[in-house]
């Protein structure tokens, strides 16, 4: 039992992994019955999945409770406590963070129903609002207390006492502040490597034992089977990610190099995918891109001994990054569709196309995903390289994209007829998204590099 203790004591978080994730599980296989129990290709019944959820939920928020008692003993349980019931914030915060997704997401979904009522937001189509609003309001409640438990009230707290607080970090305290930013982008890029390994072993482990079938049908493609593209998936992309986790977390000094190959091999391997069976995870290109944001800003502000830019610039390279991998997935997507002529599930008139110099869709899908999907994905993987050129790529894609949707809108929006209103809704969304990174691009641009002449150089 000392064992086990001192164990727990000298790795708080893969004790907290690994207990969470066991309380989880075993309680989602006794609700369910045993392995052969959980509903896969159907949705479970109505009073099996409060219970499921409940299973989930209490992995989290019992292995917290669990090792807060044992690492920190009845001290912890105050600090907790205390933590749990203190407003950090004023409530006008907390009502930014409550309702900025639930707002993003429902003027999305009302923009994507003038193509499709189906998308209509639930909330304005159920006949019962308040019990539905009520209802979602608790689930999320409880969802956020079970999960934050184990997250904020054990599992981040440990790492941050183990690569130190500031008070407990030597020097000034803007170096301080910088070992702390350091760490803390530390233990980000290696949580999402851990779990694109975990992802890609598990995934190319079950389907090459047939424990599961591939989530996508290779037959007819380059592959005969799935059996070399999930050797690829463990092997490649998994191994990768697993090999530039471990570096990062240990501090080798090729660890930033290989989380930034890690990541490249990350988006490359979607976007073989997009050319080999038109499908593609954006989830997964979105953490390719992060983890080579957060590899290029270690490089540069931790080994090549920058210095560390102002916040507000900061700020301004995480919206670019944002804006810019949102146009690119939506791009290179949307052009892979653009080239079957099918838009939003709906075949594309080649009426369109009438008095343009193109006989079918190939090349306008082709120039929307290589052009500037590729454009905005270059923006987005080099923004935190934190040079001058790749500020500018920002604006240059921000360029392409509107110069794009320009030419759309002369081209084929004279002839869109009733598609029209729905049409120049997502244009100009987008074209928004477009004037956004050559806003933000030039405000950067004009306060780290206005009045120097040019060269591949940083901003310091």
């Amino acid at each position: 039992m000392k064992t086990i203790k001192d164990f727990v004591k000298s790795h708080p978080l893969v004790s907290y992994f690994v207990l969470a994730f066991v309380i989880s599980w075993s309680g989602i296989l006794i609700v369910a019955g045993g392995p052969g129990g959980i509903p896969v290709n159907s949705q479970p019944s109505e009073m099996l999945m409060p219970l499921l959820l409940l299973a989930m939920f209490a992995g989290p928020a019992v292995a917290g409770i669990l090792l807060t008692g044992l690492v920190y003993g009845r001290e912890g349980f105050r600090d907790l406590l205390t933590r749990m019931t203190r407003w950090r914030v004023g409530a006008r915060w907390y009502a930014v963070a409550l309702l900025t997704v639930p707002l993003l997401v429902t003027t999305v979904l009302l923009a994507l129903s003038l193509r499709s009522p189906e998308l209509l937001p639930s909330i304005l189509t159920t006949s019962d609002k308040a019990a539905f609003l009520l209802s979602g309001i608790v689930a999320g409640l409880i969802a956020a207390i079970f999960e934050e438990i184990g997250w904020t009230g054990f599992a981040i707290p440990g790492p941050r006492v183990r690569l130190g607080h500031p008070a407990q970090i030597r020097g000034s305290g803007r170096e301080r502040r910088k070992i702390m930013k350091h760490n803390v982008v530390r233990s980000v890029l290696t949580i999402l490597l851990a779990a694109v390994a975990v992802f890609n072993l598990a995934e190319g482990i079950l389907v090459l034992t047939r424990v599961r079938t591939p989530a996508v049908y290779y037959q007819g493609t380059l592959f005969a089977d799935a059996t070399i593209p999930m050797l690829l998936v463990a092997i490649v992309v998994g191994g990768s990610s697993l090999l530039a986790a471990v570096t990062v977390f240990t501090r080798h000094a090729w660890g930033v190099f290989l989380a930034a190959a890690a990541g490249l091999i990350i988006v490359a391997w979607e976007l073989i995918q997009i050319v080999v069976v038109g499908q593609f995870s954006s989830i997964m290109v979105y953490i390719g891109v992060a983890v080579i944001a957060l590899a290029e800003y270690l490089w540069t502000t931790e080994f090549s001994g920058q210095q560390l830019p102002p916040i507000k610039h900061e700020v301004i390279r995480i919206a670019l990054l944002v804006v810019a991998a949102f146009i690119a997935m939506r791009a290179i997507e949307g052009g892979v569709a653009v080239v079957g002529g099918v838009d939003f599930g709906y075949k594309l008139p080649l009426s369109w196309l009438a008095g343009t110099p193109f006989s079918d869709y190939t090349i306008p899908g082709l120039a929307l995903a290589i052009v500037v999907g590729g454009s905005a994905l270059i923006a987005a993987a080099t923004i935190f390289i934190h040079r001058e050129w790749a500020v500018l790529v920002s604006v240059v894609a921000g360029v392409v994209m509107d110069g794009y949707l320009l030419v759309e809108i002369v081209s084929i929006d004279s002839k869109l007829e009733d598609a029209l209103p729905t049409s120049l809704a997502v244009q100009l969304f987008y074209f928004v998204l477009g004037l956004a990174l050559v806003g933000l691009g030039g405000l950067l641009w004009m306060r780290e590099y206005r009045g120097q002449p040019f060269h591949l150089r940083s901003s310091a």
